[in-house]
């Protein structure tokens, strides 16, 4: 992106900097959210972070979406060859590489890390966000014709069912379609969401949090609709924190590292699953006390961001570890944003 947003603090490039404080809190949630599970060696813990995930992912995953389809941008102009090279082979790419990573570590490490082929192609790894993301950009390209109401309320309808059924299961076959809407969303209301964000204070995030009370206070009272609540949830989960992204932009001691880490979320997102599987394995089968297990999540996400963003330091320029290999970008490819 190449837009500066009116208003809002921007660093070299003309990207605002509210875009990289959310997906800062993006990628810790997403973290937290798989480091969560690290705390079951003691039932309490595991009582408290099980709470804790059911809130980080009503929103770490329809923002990242959301996000991540906020700056498609011009390049859906693209000839169809052209934007599958340039939008959709890097992200497959990824998906591609970093699962056969994990196929070939599960194999010499006797199933201790990575993960199996079946559950690589049946999307039931963490990896499977890549997939996902690579079948919305593709799709949004071959729609790109379709009014956008249709194409809102297409997405809105074959959402619903996976939200409210399968919020938590069926892993990426489930969640593809039931997020396509929030990636929909970032492409075609990029610039309401940016005006939105722009304008939004204080009294906007405690009007979110009212709606999320009274939610929640359904839930409580008619217990048979606690599932659509729950669906309802990133509605107000994540507004409240691109709001608050932008807010964090004017105290310089949080958005500087905040700004770093949101620009370097891809080598956390494909290392992290293997830290919490090493962390995982040091702490089994051992008895650790509450304290320990409630404190051992935010640990292994403090070693997950450092082996990520050191990742990022040794290997950001060798091909192929985040990306194809380098292409030439042919002259149709010119003058197109990239997200």
């Amino acid at each position: 992106m190449h837009e500066r947003d009116r208003g809002t603090p921007a660093y070299a490039g003309g990207r605002s900097q509210w875009v990289d404080v959310a997906k800062a809190v993006a990628i810790i949630g997403v973290v937290l959210f798989h480091a969560g599970s690290l705390a079951s060696g003691n039932d309490q813990a595991a009582r408290v972070w099980r709470v804790l995930d059911i809130g980080i992912f009503t929103f770490i995953l329809p923002l990242f979406f959301l996000l991540s389809g906020l700056f498609v941008g011009r390049s859906l102009g693209l000839p169809l060859l052209a934007y599958l090279r340039i939008k959709v082979w890097p992200v497959a790419y990824l998906w591609i590489a970093w699962s056969t990573l994990f196929v070939v570590l599960f194999w010499v490490t006797g199933g201790r890390l990575g993960a199996t082929v079946i559950a690589t192609l049946t999307l039931h790894t963490i990896l499977w966000y890549l997939a996902a993301l690579a079948v919305h950009l593709t799709v949004a390209r071959l729609t790109r014709t379709i009014p956008a109401s249709i194409q809102l309320t297409a997405a809105l309808l074959l959402a619903v069912p996976f939200a409210i059924l399968q919020p938590f299961e069926g892993w990426g076959l489930a969640h593809t379609p039931h997020f396509y809407i929030f990636f929909l969303v970032g492409v075609l209301l990029r610039d309401r969401i940016i005006e939105a964000v722009r304008v939004g204070r204080a009294f906007h995030i405690m009007v979110f949090v009212a709606v999320g009370m009274l939610l929640l206070a359904v839930a409580g009272v008619v217990p048979q609709a606690d599932r659509l609540v729950y669906a309802l949830a990133p509605l107000v989960a994540v507004p409240v924190i691109l709001i608050i992204s932008r807010m964090l932009t004017g105290w310089s001691v949080v958005a500087r590292p905040a700004v770093y880490l949101g620009r370097r979320t891809l080598p956390v997102f494909v290392t992290h699953p293997l830290v919490v599987q090493l962390v995982g394995l040091a702490v089994a089968d051992r008895n650790i006390g509450v304290a320990f297990a409630l404190l051992l999540p935010i640990l292994a996400l403090s070693v997950a961001l450092g082996v990520g963003l050191t990742a990022d330091w040794i290997l950001s320029r060798v091909p192929g570890v985040f990306g194809p290999p380098h292409r030439k970008k042919g002259p149709a490819e010119k003058g197109y944003e990239r997200a």
